[in-house]
């Protein structure tokens, strides 16, 4: 099994939510996160990915906010008004606040969500290097066996903590 690390900077896509003046794109993405089932721009690594590989979200500049599965690897990109039906969760392809159009990519990987810490209490793991994909951008990553060892020890003694 293979293990990936999507990052994400609530910052750079935030176009804020019509009617929700004070909900911040960390809040946001909390939300989005607590649904327990999110998709994730993939824009390298598509043929690589499996269903079942572990997948964690990385909040750049705090830490792992969650972890969980890869549960969907739909078999075209995502065209907003057109193939929503051919995604599990429709209702979850786009994070409220976010623009979609000016996603990494269009290519959609479905992660069910099976522990998350949010954006207030990130996990804390020690810096690992990362390799992005071929593509040169650097929102995915694949982990080697020791950089997926750092975050299960992580998350381990965040368990043993009260």
């Amino acid at each position: 099994m293979n293990a990936w690390l999507w990052a994400s900077n609530p910052l750079v896509k935030w176009k804020g939510v019509p009617g929700k003046p004070n909900l911040t794109p960390f809040d946001a993405l909390d939300q989005y996160l607590g649904f327990n089932y999110v998709y994730w721009a993939t824009p390298a690594f598509r043929t690589q990915i499996r269903v079942d590989d572990a997948a964690y979200i990385w909040l750049s500049g705090g830490g792992v906010i969650a972890a969980g599965t890869v549960a969907e690897k739909p078999p075209r990109e995502y065209r907003r008004g057109h193939n929503e039906n051919e995604f599990d969760h429709p209702a979850q392809l786009t994070a409220p606040g976010w623009n979609e159009e000016e996603a990494t990519s269009a290519w959609k990987i479905g992660i069910k969500i099976d522990q998350f810490w949010g954006c207030k209490k990130p996990l804390s793991v020690q810096p690992v290097p990362l390799t992005h994909g071929s593509s040169g951008n650097a929102t995915i990553f694949r982990l080697d066996q020791g950089q997926q060892q750092s975050i299960i020890r992580a998350i381990e003694a965040r368990k043993r903590v009260p």
